[in-house]
């Protein structure tokens, strides 16, 4: 999913990759690796606040340094170095520890005025990055 567009009233806070390993067993049974808690990747976009009047609070945010693009292929080519070593590690492919990866984007939105009377609610959306 790309970046998504937000309109007018609202604005990405952050963007979170979650990382996970599903549990590998080895070529040894007595042997399993795992990261069943998420490694974040988090990117942050707000750059600031002011208060336009008593109680609420107007942000201001900043995407132009972020290109998911580039950002996700770089993610992939950590986790794809990570799934070489782990795998080397446990007697398996590279496939195979790649297979057992999941990477679920974490998008959250809030408005661009919070406060009394204004807005206060953010939405949290989710979906999968590919990979491998």
């Amino acid at each position: 999913m790309p970046m998504p567009d937000p309109g007018a009233d609202l604005h990405i806070v952050t963007l979170d990759y979650a990382c996970t390993f599903g549990a590998l067993p080895a070529a040894d049974p007595r042997i399993t690796f795992s990261v069943p808690d998420p490694v974040h990747f988090t990117f942050d976009f707000e750059t600031g606040s002011s208060e336009p009047s008593p109680g609420v609070t107007e942000y201001t945010w900043d995407y132009t340094w972020f290109v998911q693009a580039d950002v996700e292929a770089a993610i992939a080519t950590a986790l794809s170095d990570i799934s070489v070593t782990v795998a080397a590690m446990l007697g398996l492919t590279g496939a195979d520890v790649d297979a057992m990866v999941t990477v679920r984007r974490v998008w959250t939105i809030a408005p661009n005025l919070q406060g009394a009377g204004v807005s206060s609610g953010r939405i949290v959306t989710t979906d999968l990055m590919p990979y491998p």
